[in-house]
């Protein structure tokens, strides 16, 4: 399996997705074609998910992100929680800035929404 990696810009966040397991996503999203931007990351976790590592951890740090983005990242939140429940260790961790309510309230309700563990870290 190759590793994914996709460049930080104005509108989309950065994504670094290694076959050791290992997935990172940071910045700002609000792209002006979600589904586009989504769909490679969306298709190399389903793959990822058929053979995953030992150990998968997720660190999200998301300074912002708006509602189509919201549903992209429930989706692949939603298909770790997929390899969690069928046996294998993996870890959401959520950073966002130390007087972000606004994200400190979004990453509550993506961790609401998923029987991961899920480590919400204030940065």
């Amino acid at each position: 399996m190759q590793n994914l990696e996709i460049i930080e810009d104005e509108e989309s966040l950065a994504v670094q997705l290694l076959a050791s397991g290992e997935l990172n996503f940071s910045g700002r999203s609000f792209p002006e074609d979600s589904q586009e931007f989504f769909a490679p990351v969306i298709n190399w976790l389903n793959e990822y998910k058929s053979n995953p590592r030992t150990k998968t951890v997720a660190n999200f740090d998301i300074s912002y992100f708006n509602s189509t983005s919201s549903l992209h990242l429930l989706r692949l939140l939603q298909t770790l929680d997929g390899i969690h429940k069928a046996g294998n260790d993996v870890l959401v961790i959520w950073s966002h800035a130390k007087n972000d309510e606004l994200m400190a309230d979004r990453a509550a309700e993506m961790h609401s929404m998923v029987e991961l563990p899920f480590e919400i870290k204030i940065i």
